[in-house]
């Protein structure tokens, strides 16, 4: 049986929660496994997922023991659901022993050991990197790597950063934050348990994908998803056997837009040829840098249609907006709504977008690029304006998340370019 790609795309589209139905930041982690931690990305990931996700709720499901912060796929921090985050843990460990920093920071086992006592001691209370410096006896010169140490081991854990923005977060102990430490499991049973949670996440997708996505070796992939009996639906694409006559009558969706974070989970689900599903293959070198990072993109009908950034100041904030071509007026109403929900949720008093031009492929550009993919770019030409000052308007909120918008000021339109071309370079 062959895989219809716009089957596959809606599918996928769906079973990412990119349709906003997700019942609250519990459900969404269920149901896409989590969300890369880091900030912003964790918060607009869910933000695209959750009818309504306000400044507080990301923090609140730490808070209450509904989401961890642990080192998973391709060992990067992922927000987990609690109960299950010991096993993408356990699944993706690269089984090496928290005691390589013995070599790298040139420690002793006595000194190590003293280390992991007095830090864990320490953390009983959440507390930043620097009050636990102060907190224990003869810290050695970079406390940062055995801090990162006791996290893979899920001895510590990342509880709550400084800013909305910032990726300096506070630590506490496990055992005092859950009140028991993290749960066993073995290895190879917690990768088949992972396998098919991807499936049903990510499905159709392939052991490659799988693997990607992971961070494992793709016998350890091809073996965890094989423990499932998948079905074939075409060119080696699996998913559930009981999903696939759902599948089979997958249907388009008319007018969606979604503005998808860099590092969101279901641009970096994929290896590269399976990311035709949602974009474009000549597109594709605008979208992920030689790392395989992915950067904030805007999905229009499913599709990559363009990309996007923000920079936030003293509540306000400038989301650029740079399209592969020009979107019908209702697309173009609609990333404006969705600019406003991220708007509302940095509570800024103002915001403003501006059109820019793409002019550099993303996989040419210096490391950190697919953070601010649009910054520096020249601004689109824009037709005249009826008056020398800008109005402010409210931006008016998707339905599904309706809300309160910050104040925008409305830019003039732009002039029309050609139809789905990558941009010269």
């Amino acid at each position: 049986m062959g895989a219809d790609l716009e089957q596959i795309r809606w599918w996928s589209w769906r079973r990412q929660r990119l349709d906003r139905s997700c019942r609250g930041i519990d459900d969404c982690l269920r149901s896409i496994i989590g969300v890369y931690s880091a900030n912003p990305t964790a918060a607009l990931s869910l933000l695209a997922r959750v009818p309504r996700i306000m400044p507080g709720m990301v923090e609140g499901a730490i808070d209450s023991k509904i989401a961890l912060r642990l080192p998973a796929m391709r060992r990067t921090v992922w927000m987990l659901h609690a109960e299950t985050a010991h096993l993408a843990l356990h699944a993706t460990s690269s089984g090496a022993s928290d005691r390589w920093l013995l070599r790298r920071e040139g420690l002793t086992e006595e000194e190590y050991d003293r280390l992991e006592h007095e830090i864990l001691l320490a953390a009983g209370r959440p507390m930043t990197a620097d009050q636990i410096r102060e907190a224990i006896k003869d810290p050695p010169a970079k406390l940062a790597p055995m801090l990162h140490a006791l996290t893979a081991t899920g001895k510590l854990l990342r509880i709550k950063a400084k800013t909305p923005l910032s990726n300096a977060f506070s630590y506490a102990a496990t055992r005092v934050w859950l009140g028991h430490e993290l749960p066993d499991a073995d290895p190879g049973e917690a990768l088949v348990w992972l396998a098919g949670d991807y499936l049903k996440a990510f499905g159709p997708a392939t052991v490659e994908d799988f693997a990607w996505w992971a961070g494992v070796e793709p016998a350890q992939a091809e073996a965890a998803v094989r423990a499932h009996d998948p079905t074939d639906v075409g060119d080696g694409l699996l998913m559930w056997p009981k999903d696939v006559h759902a599948f089979e009558w997958t249907r388009a969706v008319a007018n969606r837009v979604n503005l998808l974070p860099a590092w969101d989970a279901y641009t970096m689900g994929y290896a590269e040829p399976s990311r035709t599903r949602f974009a474009d293959p000549e597109l594709l070198p605008y979208l992920y840098d030689k790392n395989g990072n992915a950067t904030s993109v805007i999905l229009i009908d499913g599709t990559v249609g363009g990309l996007w950034d923000f920079t936030l100041s003293d509540r306000k904030i400038e989301i650029r907006i740079g399209l592969f071509e020009d979107p019908m007026p209702r697309a173009l109403a609609a990333i404006e709504a969705e600019a406003g929900l991220v708007a509302a949720y940095f509570n800024t008093r103002t915001f403003e977008i501006r059109r820019v031009k793409i002019r550099n492929a993303l996989s040419t550009r210096t490391g950190g690029s697919h953070l601010k993919p649009l910054a520096g770019q020249d601004a689109k030409p824009a037709r005249p304006k009826p008056s020398a000052k800008p109005l402010p308007i409210a931006a008016k909120p998707a339905s599904s998340a309706s809300r309160r918008a910050p104040t925008r000021a409305v830019a003039a339109k732009p002039k029309p370019v050609p139809a789905r071309k990558p941009p010269k370079t």
